[in-house]
């Protein structure tokens, strides 16, 4: 999508404002909570479209809560909505039926809340439960009283009686077949995107009691924003800037069709002693840029300005993970746009270097086809295109066979290869995000090596054949090899690029290791199998709570309480043991650590993680947003906050100039002290 000018922006007035406030929250406790059968199979996302601007634009009480009711009850015919003034008048208990000993009673039950991709596999789930009628549920199920702002109350039954598997009264489907825009161009769009995000968290999120924000004006704020953004540009950092607020280091927005926005130019840097500094150039690349250098100006603004600027739309728990995001954020963008810094040198000369975009950022290091594609109902679809491919494919085109196999058939054999080669995570991800890791594996491998793609549909398909010259960069200064012996009985395994069966082959070199040292700066690809090496006896991984919500605004919110347990295993290594982390490591990697923290497994040098952990959550919003986020509480084992806390290193240790600029890895450097003791 271009950073396309929208056709409507205008400003909320305060009635305007009062009214969606007070029909994003009645929407959301309708949505989730009242378990009506036309509830449930509601469209909410054209819902929320159809009726922002006739809400938006009621005059006054009186014209709101006429047009609430007409346009709620015949979706809830059972919800009250009133005058916040009448309220005293209103009664909670669940009304009794006549009949009510032939009778069932239908709730929702939220088990965190059901994520909008891949449904049936995920850890979440959210479904309509009936039930016997008993005293204790009558009790346990009153109506639920809100005040929806604007001087407009209601009152949700969170409980219906059930004749027939059909829920009481009784309300025939209505057909809805007016078009609906789904275009961020559309105004109406952005504010419903607004509206339905925040719903998610506002009932479901894990962390507001530790995550200090007022999420009812965070909704005023981004409803006024998205009112009147003038591009998709302006309306992405609205988005963002939402889901900044809930201080979530999985917090993560993505518009669907812009992946061509993750070139990078061919250095990293790092924030070292209160100052940004280079840290490392790709070999073969004439930039005049050193390890050491001091970034002044960032196309022409001072280089904290820029990076604070960035860090307001990155939603992280603690400073350290939005520190590191920004970072690598400032330096993506579009193919062969560039960046101008003005950079003081380790010896004290100022310049001026100015770094096109010409490296792909990725997770892996290598070469990748010149195109992006996408799965979409079923299809490859080429969604962009690079410069060098430009001419030869284009976007929207579709991909039928990749080197004469169907394109179903190598997806499938690459999804069948990574599950085997990760066991412990992969075949765990949702479909999606398998079908998208496979893509990723496909399009990347070694220099100039060729690939034929067919491209139909088939009653004009041609045939063509593109090279892999795209480099590729996960943006890691150099490190050993992932498993090495750096010096006599010292061993190195670097948990990010380490898989299991690279472990299983290494264990003989461990085995007879004086002094391992195991580098967690970043995400390990292998499992906890590792740890069962290094224990005597089982132990097990922090505490996971999913939350249980009964009621609307995480009222009485109730959570499910699991772990697991590792076992040792055989051999057992006798090495003394260093770990190496940084403000990088999160979620699985905070997993890990949490255990060497708790059980006191080994040292751990560096700096604290990202602290933020549990299983994600997915949310997909109109206008083809993708945004992640922690759909369950994790606390560490003693019960203690992990949330903004993260794993605290029991050697700490932070870079300096000095060392970046004669190329060391003072981490590595520490650990080999520790192990060699």
């Amino acid at each position: 999508m271009a950073n396309s000018k929208m056709q409507d922006p205008s400003g909320l007035n305060n009635q305007g404002l009062n009214n969606l406030i007070a029909f994003a929250r009645l929407l959301g406790y309708i949505r989730y909570f009242h378990p009506s059968d036309r509830a449930a199979v509601t469209d909410w996302e054209q819902f929320a479209i159809t009726h922002i601007k006739d809400v938006e634009t009621a005059t006054d009480l009186k014209a709101l809560i006429a047009k609430l009711k007409e346009i709620f009850t015949p979706i809830a015919p059972t919800v009250s909505i009133f005058a916040s003034e009448e309220s005293s008048n209103i009664s909670t208990s669940l009304e009794r039926s006549r009949s009510e000993d032939s009778l069932q009673l239908v709730t929702w039950e939220h088990y965190g809340v059901q994520s909008d991709i891949d449904a049936e596999n995920s850890l979440y789930y959210s479904k309509r439960v009936y039930h016997q009628a008993t005293e204790k549920l009558i009790a346990d199920y009153q109506s639920y009283r809100a005040d929806l702002g604007g001087g407009v109350s209601c009152l949700i039954p969170l409980a219906l009686w059930v004749q027939d598997h059909r829920t009481l009264p009784h309300i025939e489907k209505i057909e809805v077949t007016e078009a609906i825009d789904y275009s961020l161009q559309d105004r109406a769009t952005r504010l419903a995107a607004i509206i339905l995000a925040w719903n998610v968290w506002q009932h479901f999120y894990p962390y507001f009691d530790v995550v200090a924000v007022d999420w009812l004006e965070a909704l005023k704020t981004a409803l006024k924003s998205a009112a009147t953004d003038r591009d998709t540009d302006e309306f992405d950092r609205t988005l963002r800037r939402l889901v900044a607020k809930l201080e979530d280091g999985h917090g993560f927005v993505r518009l669907l069709d812009r992946e061509n926005n993750r070139f990078i130019p061919p250095f990293i840097w790092d924030w070292v002693e209160e100052s940004l500094v280079i840290t490392y150039i790709l070999p073969d690349s004439d930039i005049d840029l050193e390890p050491g250098d001091l970034v002044l100006k960032i196309d022409g603004a001072p280089a904290a300005e820029v990076i604070g600027d960035r860090e307001q739309f990155i939603s992280s728990a603690t400073p350290q993970w939005k520190r590191y995001l920004a970072l690598a954020k400032i330096l993506e963008g579009k193919e062969t746009t560039s960046v101008e810094l003005e950079v003081k040198s380790f010896t004290g000369k100022l310049k001026t270097v100015v770094a096109l975009r010409s490296i792909l950022y990725t997770l892996e290091s290598g070469f990748s086809l010149p195109l992006f594609w996408q799965w979409q109902s079923e299809q490859l679809v080429i969604t962009n295109v690079t410069a060098t491919a430009a001419g030869k494919i284009q976007p929207d085109e579709i991909i039928t066979s990749i080197d004469g196999q169907p394109v179903k058939d190598a997806i499938a054999e690459t999804i069948q290869s990574l599950s085997r080669r990760f066991p412990h995570w992969f075949p765990s991800q949702a479909e999606p995000d398998q079908i998208a890791d496979a893509l990723d594996e496909i399009k990347n491998g070694l220099k100039d090596s060729t690939v034929s793609l067919e491209l139909g549909p088939t009653s004009r398909t041609r045939t063509v054949e593109l090279s892999r010259t795209l480099q590729s960069w996960n943006q890691k200064e150099p490190l050993p090899d992932k498993i090495e012996q750096l010096q006599p009985g010292i061993v190195y395994l670097d948990l990010e690029r380490v898989d299991d069966l690279d472990f299983q082959q290494a264990l003989p070199l461990l085995e007879k290791a004086s002094g391992i040292i195991i580098d967690l700066r970043g995400y390990p690809r292998v499992s906890t199998d590792l740890i069962g090496h290094l224990i005597d006896e089982p132990v097990t991984s922090a505490k996971w709570y999913i939350p249980q919500a009964k009621y609307c605004d995480r009222d009485r919110l109730d959570f499910d309480f699991s772990n697991w347990s590792i076992e040792p295993r055989q051999p057992r290594l006798e090495a003394k043991v260093a770990f190496m982390t940084n403000g990088s490591a999160i979620s699985y990697a905070e997993t890990y650590l949490g255990i060497i923290e708790h059980y006191r497994l080994a040292e751990i040098v560096g700096q604290p993680t990202a602290g933020t952990n549990g299983n994600v959550n997915e949310l997909i919003l109109p206008g083809d947003y993708k945004i992640w986020w922690t759909g369950m509480k994790v606390l560490k084992h003693d019960g203690s906050r992990h949330h903004g806390v993260g794993i605290l290193p029991t050697v700490p240790l932070e870079r300096t100039i000095q060392g970046v600029a004669e190329g060391r890895d003072e981490f590595l450097e520490r650990a080999i002290e520790i192990v060699s003791c």
